[in-house]
């Protein structure tokens, strides 16, 4: 397989606070790669540094070959990466439909802007009911199926999804998580940070399990819910 991104000895600070010591990560074209831990591991500050949210204070990063290590979020975006942030974050006083033409507005040729409009319509339906109504009105599930689509809407060769399942219902979790099965089947690769380990290990192809701002184990989706150690230590119980 050919790697999309490779982040090597990345480190993170605030101030004297190391939120990220040294991690070593890589995402192969079409996987889905899983990033999991406990609370304050590290696992939000090592995606929105990917993401170009915030600087590496050590370390490289490289997508598709480039460096990226200095760029911010906006020329990532360009080159194809983009970030579903926790919590959501849709604009709550736009309609469905306006948030999504800020997702597509490095779009420059509006045929493929209404192509890629109509396609999110068709991918989640409940949002072409509502394009009109303010995202506020819309449920926890319904704006975290718009904050994906409204990533989409930029055409990402990655997409990064920082706690897609958090705060939501059991069934809207499994569905969530279809659609990103989906989206993988569909071509797209994936690096998903999450709580829900168990979820999230049995789509994901590899996992890193990062603990205080570490990378504690890397491998394949099997062998870390295959890990009594981990679970126990490391992603909150039984992983089944």
């Amino acid at each position: 397989m050919t790697t999309i991104l490779e982040v090597r000895s990345a480190v993170v600070r605030y101030g004297a606070i190391t939120a990220v010591r040294n991690v070593d990560l890589s995402v192969d074209r079409g996987e889905i790669v899983a990033v999991l831990g406990p609370n304050g591991a590290g696992k939000t500050t090592l995606v929105s540094a990917i993401a170009g949210i915030l600087p590496l204070t050590q370390g490289s990063m490289h997508f598709d070959g480039q460096d990226i290590t200095r760029l911010g979020i906006e020329e990532i975006v360009r080159r194809g990466m983009s970030l579903t942030p926790e919590g959501r974050r849709v604009f709550a006083d736009l309609t469905v439909r306006e948030n999504l033409v800020l997702g597509g507005s490095s779009q420059t040729d509006r045929a493929l802007f209404e192509q890629d409009m109509q396609r999110m319509f068709e991918m989640f339906p409940i949002l072409h009911e509502r394009s009109k109504s303010p995202a506020k009105t819309l449920s926890g599930g319904e704006q975290q199926m718009l904050a994906i689509a409204r990533s989409l809407m930029s055409r990402p060769r990655l997409l990064l999804l920082d706690e897609p399942s958090l705060g939501l219902a059991p069934r809207i979790v499994d569905q969530i998580f279809r659609l990103i099965d989906e989206l993988r089947r569909d071509g797209l690769t994936i690096l998903v940070v999450e709580q829900n380990a168990a979820e999230a290990l049995a789509f994901a192809d590899r996992a890193y399990v990062l603990n205080v701002g570490e990378v504690v184990y890397a491998g394949t989706s099997a062998e870390v819910a295959a890990s009594d150690d981990l679970a126990e230590h490391y992603l909150g119980g039984q992983l089944s």
